[in-house]
């Protein structure tokens, strides 16, 4: 099966077959959402096609088929356009919690600048987002919100988080690997006027028929981690809404936290899918490498740290590391990927180590892993595989210059970090090292790290229930998170 980048470049290929000179193409934000690739992607793939004379890449309006002036239908002025073009990159920025409520919208000299426009291009942008009651203006500076979404409100309005048990609540907000998410969640919540209150699963379907008899409802439902039958929540959910339009009624804003895989999103609801956690990484770190020019990746999986099953985030597992692999394909053309696993059990060899693999996630999802790589069997993978007891037997047969070695802890980096000084390599001249984890004990040691943005999450959490902007979501309907890179001294 073709890979998304593929497939992209194949609706290409057939719409030059068939476009006139002239005519544009879909912006690259709606090429990225509907092929789901990264925006990067796009960018490079529209690069490489402009470079070969086969688009043109207008700036301020978009991409268009050389060979004739392009004119938009019903096209406003280059200025107005730039105006537009403007706006959205500001609204974009909204949805995907880069511009926070309560912010400071850049200068205008900064915007200037970076897009190459006059300032009374930027000041009109900014008009039309007050006019839009986006932002508000005070003084000489324009911040993200309306005057009452920037005060805080006097009556509390009511939002409920549910959980499997009363001893979930602490993991939450502590233990849970979305705990700062759900702390910067509360912390915005409580911003804008809200009251964080806690019910466990059970008294779900009790609470919805006593709001529904007393026509009034919280303004919204949080389920953490939601584990169970997504069918039945959607008609529960359903049901609801219907309830409250009769009543006439406003229905409660509902944010699924989604432990359980699912082929798609839950109809009508906000959705944290934690799956895409390790794919939003896997593309940052592809996007990095690209970035950086490393020619080899070499990703050490240690299968003896626990795989976090009920966190739903965790790079214990071959299906993380191959979203890797698949995002490196994608971004990263001639790179190279080589694993090297660690097993918990005997036999240390590569067999019996991908037997366990697909043992523990089962057939179905052995499937997914290769239609979704393109590849016929498990034993196309064994190349670039290896398998050991001990990573640092295999340190002196994988080093090589423009090579990153991916670990999914800081300690393991950091003991690679120090076996490279012992064997006089040069880090990150020769040899770059990088973590999957972001531990604070490791800061000293400098070890560039990608992990999810869990304070953007957060924010995007409470601002589906809140309801003031559309989030940006992914083609399959979830929110679309982020991921960061902190480069330190190994890179």
């Amino acid at each position: 099966m073709s890979t998304p980048t593929e497939r992209l470049r194949t609706w290409l290929d057939k719409k030059l077959e068939t476009a006139k000179p002239g005519e544009w193409l879909p912006c690259d934000r709606d090429l990225a959402s509907h092929f789901d690739v990264s925006h990067r992607t796009v960018q490079r793939l529209m690069k490489s096609y402009a470079t070969d004379g086969k688009l043109s890449r207008v700036k301020g309006r978009g991409t268009c088929v050389p060979g004739a002036d392009a004119e938009v239908p019903g096209a406003m002025p280059t200025r107005q356009s730039s105006v537009a073009t403007l706006v959205e990159q500001l609204h974009d920025s909204m949805r995907k919690g880069e511009l926070e409520r309560g912010k400071t919208l850049p200068q205008v000299k900064w915007f200037c600048r970076q897009f190459g426009v006059s300032p009374h291009t930027v000041a009109a942008a900014y008009r039309r987002l007050q006019e839009e009651g986006l932002v508000v203006r005070t003084g000489r500076n324009y911040r993200v919100g309306s005057f009452r979404s920037l005060s805080r409100e006097e009556a509390k309005r009511e939002v409920y988080l549910f959980t499997k048990n009363v001893s979930e609540f602490r993991e939450a907000f502590k233990e849970d690997i979305l705990a700062h998410s759900y702390h910067r969640m509360h912390n915005e919540l409580s911003r804008h006027g809200y009251i964080l209150l806690f019910e466990t699963f059970d008294k779900l379907q009790g609470l919805l028929s006593q709001w529904g008899r007393r026509q009034r409802y919280p303004f919204g439902l949080v389920l953490f981690r939601w584990r169970h039958v997504v069918e039945g929540l959607s008609e529960q959910m359903e049901q609801m809404r219907q309830r409250a339009r009769q009543s006439s009624v406003q229905a409660p804003a509902v944010l699924v936290d989604l432990l359980k895989v699912v082929p798609k999103p839950i109809k009508g609801l906000s959705t944290v899918y934690r799956s895409t956690l390790s794919t939003v990484v896997a593309r940052a770190l592809a996007s990095f490498v690209r970035q950086k020019g490393y020619s080899r990746v070499v990703f050490f999986l240690d299968e003896t740290h626990p795989y976090d099953v009920d966190h739903g985030y965790s790079w214990a597992s071959l299906w993380p590391a191959l979203k890797i692999r698949s995002e490196m394909t994608d971004a990263c053309a001639g790179a190279s990927f080589a694993l090297v696993a660690r097993p918990r059990l005997k036999p240390f060899t590569v067999k019996a180590f991908l037997d366990r693999q697909v043992e523990y996630h089962g057939d179905a999802l052995a499937r997914a892993l290769l239609k979704a790589l393109g590849i016929g069997s498990f034993d196309e993978l064994e190349g670039p595989l290896h398998v050991t007891r001990d990573f640092g037997n295999v340190f002196p047969s994988v080093k090589g210059k423009r090579t990153a070695w991916v670990f999914i802890t800081d300690q393991q980096a950091q003991r690679a970090l120090r076996w490279a000084r012992g064997a006089k390599i040069r880090v990150p001249e020769d040899l770059a090292i990088i973590g999957l984890e972001n531990n604070s004990d490791f800061f000293s040691d400098g070890i560039t790290t990608v992990e999810p943005d869990w304070e953007t999450i957060g924010y995007l959490m409470a601002h589906a229930l809140i309801g003031d902007f559309d989030l940006e979501k992914t083609s399959r309907g979830f929110m679309r998170v982020a991921a960061n890179v902190h480069e330190r001294l190994t890179t």
